[in-house]
């Protein structure tokens, strides 16, 4: 305990010692026995350079050790409250003074006094108070309330940069984009040479590939005729070894007028006409012949007619009908219209 404990009021340096100083004695803390507590102070003092001054004291076991200023001048009287205790050594900085095992722990005041007292009851020697604590520290308090924030301090340095860190792995290829827009066309080509052609009938007979569901066989080119139209056009016709289709037609009645189309070629059939066609056709092949029946003239109803061959089986055509017939071509085979 130092000498600004509340319960101790601050002594006059006189020679005298004030009563109140006594009181003080009796305030004790409950307290463990066997430790001691440290206390330091510092006082100036004007009356005397000879005056004691206590600047330590701490109790170790049953020995009281107490240090200071100017403590060897003259027998020194030592009491630790109003208990007077044995001096077993003093120097003029330390005075050691036996504490009896009956003091109880607590806080005392301690009274260092140099010099011969008188019978008035007044002291002619020089002192010194100090507040001292016999045994343990007692139990620690309740932590305090939290203090405020304290201010953001300032922004550090800027740190140096790290190393680079290795390439990472190569990401999967994303989807593709969408199109682009259509370019540019570019500019025409020179023209050709090219040669002449004197007719359509010049490229009768040339060798030609026929492609069907079987495949590719070899033929010569051929020059069609459609009566419809006057036009001429150009097909392949397998060779004369491949199987041969016939179409046989005839029997148109007045009012009547049939067409026919597909390999053997484009047909107009008026009444009177008659005849028959044949192409060559590859090993396998499938072909389409397409008959259709139309009217002309006046004539409201001019009669039906019927188709025979491949998948038509004595099918019969009314005026503004048609029918397509089918015909695999395993062999030579024949489809008529009448």
């Amino acid at each position: 305990m130092t000498r600004n404990d509340p319960s101790h009021s601050t002594l006059p340096r006189s020679r005298a010692r004030p009563a109140a100083r006594s009181l003080a004695i009796g305030i004790a803390l409950a307290l463990c026995a066997g430790g001691a507590s440290l206390a330091t102070s510092t006082r100036s003092f004007a009356d005397s350079s000879r005056q004691p001054a206590i600047t330590e004291a701490r109790a170790d076991g049953g020995m009281l050790h107490i240090l200071g200023l100017n403590l060897g001048g003259g027998q020194p009287k030592v009491t630790l409250g109003m208990l007077p205790l044995t001096v077993v050594s003093m120097t003029a900085t330390q005075i050691d003074a036996l504490v009896p095992v009956t003091v109880a722990p607590g806080s005392y005041l301690l009274t260092v006094t140099l010099g011969k007292g008188k019978s008035g009851g007044e002291d002619d020697g020089k002192y010194d108070e100090f507040w001292v604590t016999i045994g343990a520290a007692g139990p620690q308090g309740p932590a305090g309330t939290a203090g405020l924030q304290g201010a953001t301090g300032p922004m550090g340095p800027q740190g140096i940069p790290g190393a680079a860190g290795l390439a990472g792995k190569d990401g999967a290829d994303g989807a593709p984009g969408p199109s682009g827009p259509q370019g540019v066309p570019g500019p025409a080509g020179p023209s050709g040479t090219g040669g002449t052609l004197p007719s359509i009938d010049a490229l009768a007979g040339l060798a030609c590939n026929v492609v069907n569901s079987e495949g590719v066989c070899q033929g010569i080119a051929a020059v069609t005729f459609d009566p419809t139209t006057n036009g001429l056009g150009l097909i392949c016709q397998p060779l004369a070894s491949k199987p041969t289709l016939t179409l046989a037609y005839g029997g148109a009645r007045a009012g009547q007028i049939v067409r026919i189309t597909g390999i053997v070629g484009n047909l107009r059939i008026s009444p009177g006409d008659s005849g028959t066609r044949t192409a060559l056709t590859c090993p396998g092949e499938v072909v389409v012949i397409t008959v259709t029946l139309g009217h002309d003239g006046p004539v409201p109803n001019p009669g039906d007619i019927g188709v025979n061959g491949g998948s038509c089986s004595s099918v019969v055509l009314t005026p503004d009908t048609s029918v397509a017939c089918t015909i695999t071509m395993n062999g030579d085979q024949r489809i008529t219209a009448f």
